[in-house]
């Protein structure tokens, strides 16, 4: 039967603050949202385990980690967390598991959660959109920085043979137009996926 291990936030923040040097008031004081150097203090010492998503998610990216990595104990891969503790409803599963759907890796079909040794999900399960959503983003992100990269190596092409007087290796510069072309036909084709499923692409500004 494997070992269960306990909810304790206030553990991993103050692992993380103190190595950033960082004082609770000052962690309290960036991440806001109602959070207090006392706050903090209770979070640190046990008194108090629970956050708001808003404020974990503000506390996680002042001490530069993930939310998950205040969650949950990597060192204790292989015991189970309790994730549900309704009366006659205590769901658990393996932390690497619960880790890996919390950051949103995995879908909940991955988790493997039971209840009282009997699987959490049986039959059929739905459509997970998010995700393939999240997927899809992900793939676009990665054609967007792949698209710059060649951009540049095109203008830097270009500036060499300017500053050296000459033509740009045309074999070079026809290699770049191509694959210009083609990352843009896949960005075309998975925005227009993207926006036939509801998804807002308004990222003008937005970092790749």
């Amino acid at each position: 039967m494997a070992k269960t291990f306990s909810y304790n936030p206030g553990a991993k923040i103050a692992k993380y603050r103190k190595h950033l040097k960082m004082s609770a008031e000052e962690l309290a004081e960036k991440a806001g949202f109602g959070l207090t150097r006392s706050i903090v203090a209770n979070l640190e010492n046990g008194r108090k385990d629970d956050l708001t998503v808003r404020q974990l998610m503000a506390i996680a990216l002042v001490l530069h980690v993930s939310p998950a990595d205040l969650v949950f104990d990597v060192t204790k891969p292989y015991y189970e967390m309790v994730l549900t503790d309704g009366e006659g409803f205590e769901a658990k599963a393996l932390a690497w598991l619960a880790r890996e759907w919390f950051g949103g890796t995995s879908d909940v079909r991955s988790l493997n959660a039971h209840v009282d040794g009997s699987p959490l999900l049986e039959g059929g399960y739905p459509a997970f959109f998010d995700q393939l959503v999240a997927e899809t983003l992900r793939h676009r992100s990665s054609l967007h920085v792949q698209l710059a990269k060649v951009e540049r190596e095109l203008a830097e092409l270009r500036k060499t043979a300017q500053d050296e007087g000459r033509r740009p290796d045309e074999d070079a510069e026809r290699d770049a137009n191509e694959k210009i072309r083609a990352l843009q036909a896949q960005l075309y084709t998975t925005d227009n996926a993207l926006r036939s499923n509801g998804v807002d692409l308004d990222d003008v500004g937005a970092v790749f």
